[in-house]
């Protein structure tokens, strides 16, 4: 963005000490779907400058540095840090979510919440819900976010093909209590995105007690699959709907994760565990240490 480039430029031009942040930026599905033409671009005439003068290069997951290392021997040789995104313990109000979309009364709630972009995988989890509707006729799947009209078009004609249209709500875009509500109305989180540099919302969702099922492709699947806290699987639908019919027909399974989670989120990513480690990197970086 205009604003970080002209930032690292003054930065170094007056010798104060930078850290970068790609979130994502530096994934190969990004640099390979999302205007490839202008990161060819960008990319040696801007983005490399910004990272080479940096004091460091701060990842959110050790998946992000690997593959951004997989990128560019000079990006891999950079110093560089894992730290996460903090997240923060939501007590929603379940209730207050059912009220406001009484679909989901008397049902179980597979939730996903994200923005509604083709990387996320949602087509594949339209089709693994539609399995699992087929053996659970008491369970919806809402869908939480926003995203481009035609695209959003695209999936209410999956939805349709795939005979869910009455199983599914969609909510646009949550936040504040009605998002806190989502996550204590749900039984189950899914995220089965083709890529993802760290995965806010299953942090989110984790921290919040909810069982969660990820792709193996959301970086932050290494540590939940580490500790025991959700299901990992691949971004097939049939791998998707098996985890889905697991969670909500084995509680000692969903129970066991929840509680795991819960414990993650609070010893890695909560805002006193990632502010102790960006203190340190501050510090380390301003007394020129290693």
């Amino acid at each position: 963005s205009f604003s970080s480039t002209v930032a690292a430029h003054y930065a170094h031009r007056k010798r104060v000490p930078y850290v970068v942040r790609p979130l994502g930026v530096l994934n190969k599905y990004g640099l390979e779907n999302w205007r490839p033409l202008l990161k060819k671009l960008s990319m040696p005439l801007f983005e490399w400058r910004i990272l080479r003068h940096s004091a460091a290069i701060h990842y959110t997951s050790d998946a992000e540095r690997r593959e951004a290392g997989s990128i560019s021997e000079e990006v891999a040789s950079q110093r560089s840090v894992v730290i996460p995104l903090p997240v923060e313990q939501q007590k929603g109000d379940a209730a207050a979510f059912r009220q406001r979309f009484p679909q989901a009364n008397n049902k179980r709630v597979v939730l996903f919440l994200s923005r509604i972009d083709p990387k996320k995988g949602i087509e594949r989890l339209l089709e693994a819900f539609a399995n699992v509707h087929r053996q659970l006729k008491d369970v919806i799947l809402v869908i939480a976010g926003d995203g481009e009209a035609s695209y959003l078009d695209s999936l209410h004609e999956r939805m349709k093909e795939f005979q869910i249209d009455q199983a599914v709500v969609w909510t646009g875009h949550l936040d504040g209590p009605l998002k806190a509500a989502a996550f204590a109305a749900a039984d189950v989180f899914v995220l089965p995105s083709y890529s993802e540099n760290f995965g806010i919302a299953a942090a989110e969702a984790i921290a919040c007690g909810v069982p969660v099922i990820v792709s193996e492709n959301v970086a932050l699947s290494d540590e939940i699959g580490t500790n025991d806290a959700g299901l990992v699987v691949k971004t097939e639908a049939h791998e998707i709907a098996n985890a889905i019919y697991r969670m909500l027909t084995d509680l000692e399974v969903s129970g066991r994760l929840s509680i795991n989670g819960e414990r993650l989120a609070i010893e890695r990513y909560g805002s006193d565990s990632v502010g102790r480690q960006l203190r340190t990197l501050y510090d380390t970086i301003l007394s020129g240490t290693k």
